[in-house]
Formats: structure tokens, sequence, C-alpha cells
């Protein structure tokens, strides 16, 4: 009788063992579930509280292509030299290679290189090769100069085109340079500064192609520059952050003759 009494107990020993193994299996289930829904809620809630890094001085000025600019209307006298020749259109009107320089930049190197210059007539294609190095030159001092000039921050907002007429003589030497045609709605200065790169120093080929002259035995050269400027505060400064995006073009003025 007593060991059936104990054999009782026992048994009763180890169903309370096992019940209550199982009950500390769930609590540690529980537990474990718990455990990673507290780790989900405070990620999540970091998440949310979570600072962004600040932007770049490039992301918070507006990119060239969203700035709206109004173009200059037109002129009758531009009208009727369109009708005269490619040379006389707003080429960034028309697509073609670009050159930018973004509000704040601080690089001085050029941005133009051949490939970026349009050439705007049939002649000039035909002496593509010596129109393209003397143009490049000549593009490539400007570049570096409207650069100064916008990170000087002076001019305004609008849109900026200018024709330099360059004659160059047979022996590939500056005869004189000149604008004959201008318009403005900025106070970039484009022209002027086309103008004063169009020297000696940078205008000039040291074999110039037979052909390539006019009735009057020298090379007539259209140095065209169409660019829209972007003015816009810096957020760091307060001062006016200036870029352009812009297209260069050069042609042989076959109207050389109707010129003089």
């Amino acid at each position: 009788m007593v060991r059936r009494t104990e054999h009782y107990q026992d048994k009763a020993e180890r169903a309370t063992q096992s019940e209550q193994k199982q009950h500390e299996a769930r609590k540690s289930t529980e537990l474990a579930a718990d455990l990673r829904g507290a780790a989900a809620s405070k990620k999540q809630a970091m998440a949310g509280e979570q600072v962004a890094s600040l932007p770049k001085i490039d992301q918070l000025l507006p990119s060239l292509g969203d700035v709206p600019v109004a173009a200059a209307p037109p002129t009758p006298a531009q009208g009727g030299a369109a009708g005269n020749g490619p040379a006389r259109r707003f080429l960034l009107d028309t697509g073609g290679p670009t050159f930018a320089l973004q509000p704040g930049t601080a690089d001085f190197l050029p941005g133009i290189r051949e490939g970026n210059i349009t050439l705007l007539n049939t002649k000039a294609e035909r002496f593509a090769p010596f129109v393209r190095r003397v143009a490049t030159r000549v593009f490539q001092h400007l570049d570096i100069r409207l650069r100064q000039t916008a990170r000087a921050g002076n001019a305004s907002a609008g849109r900026e085109y200018a024709v330099v007429e360059a004659i160059m003589d047979r022996q590939g030497r500056l005869v004189r340079a000149r604008v004959v045609e201008r318009q403005s709605t900025s106070t970039f200065g484009a022209d002027r500064v086309l103008l004063s790169v169009t020297t000696p120093e940078t205008f000039f080929d040291a074999n110039p192609p037979a052909g390539a002259e006019g009735s009057d035995g020298n090379i007539h050269f259209l140095l065209l520059i169409d660019l829209d400027i972007v003015a816009v505060p810096d957020p760091r400064t307060g001062r006016m952050a200036v870029g352009y995006r812009g297209i260069a073009g050069v042609g042989l003025d076959a109207l050389a003759d109707r010129r003089r």
C-alpha cells in the first residue's frame, strides 16, 4: 500500500514538473515576442525621428532647366537678318550641344570643347577643323571670363545673345573684331566679354586653308554666343549666385561683302 502511494506521488510530481516546464516555455515564447515587438516599435520610432542630412548647395539651388527665363522678343532687324543666313537665330531655342555653369560653382576650368561648338553654315563645315580650332580657343577664354563674371555675382537673370565678326588675314592674324548683333535682358554683358577675348593672342592660326577667305582676301568669322543667365540667392551667404547655360556657334561669314 505504501509503495502504491509513493508511485502515485511520483507520478503526480512528474506531471506537475511537466506543467511547470510547459508554462515556463510559454512565458519564454511570449517574452521573446514582446521583446521583438518592442524592438520593432523602437526602430520605427527612431526612423520617424531621424534627421535628414543637410542638403548640398547644388541641391538647394534650382537647376538651370527649372528656372524660367523670358527670352527677348525678336526685333524686325533680327528677323530680316535671320532670313539671310543660319547664323541669325537663337541656338538655345533649337537645341544643340550646350555648356553650363551651375550657380555658386568656383571652378574656373573652361567647359567648352570642340564638340560644344555648333557650325553655323556650310562654308564653316567645309573648313571645320580650321574653324573649330580657332573658335575653340576663343570660346575657352570666353568661358573662363564668364565664370569669373558669374562668381562676382553682380549680374541679373535673363538672356544674352551676341555675334562678333572677327576678321583674319591670309597669314592667320587678327585684323579687327566688332559686335555685329546683340540682344540682352541681363546685365551679364556676354557681348563685351566675347569681344574682349577676341584678341591676337587667342584669335589666330598658323596655317589658314585656301578658299576660306572672302573677296577681300580676308577670312571673316562669326562668333556667336547664346546664354540663359540664372541668378539665385545663396542660402549660406545671402549673396546672389549666378550661373548660365549656353551654346557657342561659329560660321564663316558669307555675307562679308555686303557688310562693307
